[in-house]
């Protein structure tokens, strides 16, 4: 997207797609976003092993500890054919990149896209951010 108005609708859209496995509606955004500074991420990975190192790369390329993440919703794009194993590495990934006590939620769609994970994030950090 060109401009900040296109990409954060196409992170919406991302997260909010209705032709999800796993849908995450409006009411989810509410709870990890409310009474909370937010940051929204995209990114995209060849590999399961290659979504943790790639969410601790946004985390740095925009100055946010990782212990400061409270709430997460996470939108995960993949293709239809991956393992259910593959799948679960990148989730686990995902999570053991943040905080224990950060609250994890995560929607998936399947598309005819590459072999590649395509991840959108919300994140709620602390007032410490």
């Amino acid at each position: 997207p060109e401009t900040t108005l296109q990409h954060a609708i196409a992170a919406l859209d991302d997260i909010t797609n209705p032709d999800s496995y796993i849908h995450i509606d409006v009411n989810d955004i509410r709870v990890v976003c409310g009474d909370a500074l937010t940051a929204a991420i995209c990114f995209e990975c060849n590999s399961p092993e290659a979504v943790g190192k790639a969410l601790d790369a946004k985390f740095s390329e925009l100055n946010i500890p990782s212990n400061t993440v409270m709430r997460t919703l996470f939108s995960i794009v993949c293709w239809k054919d991956v393992s259910m194993t593959e799948l679960s590495s990148a989730v686990n990934s995902l999570r053991r990149h943040l905080r224990d006590q950060a609250t994890f939620t995560f929607g998936v769609r399947f598309t005819d896209i590459s072999s590649t994970f395509r991840i959108t994030a919300l994140l709620a950090v602390s007032q410490e951010w």
